[in-house]
C-alpha cells in the first residue's frame, strides 16, 4: 500500500489480529515469570517475616533480661536503703541511750548534792 492510500478493512482486520497473537504470545511467555516472581516475592516476605520475628525474640530477650537485671537492681537499693535506714536508726537510738545516760547521771548527782546540802544543813541546825 502506498503513503496516500487509505488501508483496506481487510488489512486493518489482519494487523488487529496479528496483534492480538503478539499480545497472547507475551502473555503466555510472562506466565511462568509472573509464579516465579511471585514465588519469590512470597519466599521473600517469608524470610522477611522470619528475620522480623527472630529479631523481635531478641528484642523480647533483651528486655526481658533488661527488665530482670532492673528489678535485680531496684532490690539491692531497697535493701542497702534499708540497711541505711536501720543503722541510723540504731545510732539514734545509741544517742538517745548515751543522752538518758548523761541526763540520768546528772539528776542522780544533783541528788546527791542535794542530799549532802540537806545533811549538812539539818547537822549545822543541830549544833
Amino acid at each position: 500500500m502506498a503513503e496516500n492510500e487509505t488501508p483496506k478493512d481487510d488489512e486493518v482486520v489482519n494487523e488487529e489480529v496479528t496483534e492480538t497473537d503478539e499480545v497472547s504470545t507475551d502473555e503466555t511467555d510472562t506466565a511462568p515469570e509472573s509464579d516465579e516472581g511471585d514465588t519469590e516475592a512470597v519466599m521473600a516476605d517469608e524470610a522477611a517475616d522470619a528475620q522480623a520475628e527472630a529479631t523481635a525474640q531478641v528484642a523480647t530477650s533483651t528486655a526481658d533480661a533488661s527488665l530482670a537485671e532492673a528489678i535485680h537492681l531496684a532490690d539491692e537499693l531497697v535493701k542497702t536503703r534499708i540497711e541505711k535506714i536501720h543503722e541510723a536508726g540504731e545510732r539514734s537510738v545509741s544517742q538517745a541511750v548515751q543522752s538518758m545516760e548523761t541526763l540520768m547521771g546528772s539528776v542522780l548527782d544533783s541528788a546527791e548534792a542535794a542530799t549532802k546540802a540537806s545533811a549538812t544543813a539539818t547537822s549545822q541546825r543541830a549544833i
